[in-house]
C-alpha cells in the first residue's frame, strides 16, 4: 500500500500531518488478528493479482475486486462479516464420487492397453510382405 500511496491515501479518512499512510499501515495492516476493510482487500487483490468476490452475511452488494481491466471472473470468494473476511472454499467432490471416477479412469486405461495388445497380435495388422511370404511358404509345402 505504501508503494502506491497515490492510490490508497485518498481512500483512507483521517490521514494528515503526523498520521500518514505508513503509520496507518503499522497500526491497521501489519498486526495479526486485526479487522480489515475494503481498502486493505483491494490492496491485497492488486498485490497478489488475484480478483476477489465479496459476499456479505447481512446481504447487500459489494462489487467484485478486480486487479485490472480484462481480468477473468473472480475465483476466490470472501465472506464479509463483522469487520472481517473469511475465505469461502468451493465444495470438494465427495470421496465416493472421487474414488468412483478414479476407478473408471483406471478401468478405461486397462481396456485401452489390452485392446492395443490384441491389435498388435491380430493377423490383419501384419505387413503385406510378411503375409505374402507366409502364403509362398504354404504353397511350397503343398
Amino acid at each position: 500500500m505504501c508503494s502506491h500511496r497515490e492510490v490508497y491515501e485518498p481512500l483512507i479518512p483521517g490521514l494528515r500531518g503526523n498520521y500518514n499512510l505508513e503509520d496507518w499501515c503499522f497500526w491497521r495492516v501489519a498486526p495479526a488478528c486485526r479487522s480489515t476493510d475494503h481498502v486493505m482487500m483491494v490492496a491485497l487483490a492488486r498485490a497478489l493479482e488475484v480478483p476477489l468476490r465479496v459476499e456479505r452475511v447481512r446481504g447487500g452488494y459489494d462489487p467484485d475486486i478486480y486487479t485490472g481491466p480484462g481480468v477473468p471472473r473472480p475465483r476466490v470468494t470472501l465472506l464479509y462479516s463483522a469487520n472481517h473476511y473469511e475465505i469461502i472454499y468451493p465444495r470438494a467432490p465427495s470421496a465416493e464420487s472421487s474414488s468412483h471416477q478414479a476407478s473408471q479412469r483406471e478401468h478405461a486405461a486397462d481396456q485401452g492397453s489390452s485392446q492395443q495388445t490384441t491389435q498388435r497380435k491380430h493377423p490383419a495388422d501384419q505387413s503385406s510382405s510378411h503375409q505374402a511370404s507366409q502364403r509362398e511358404d504354404h504353397a511350397d509345402q503343398s
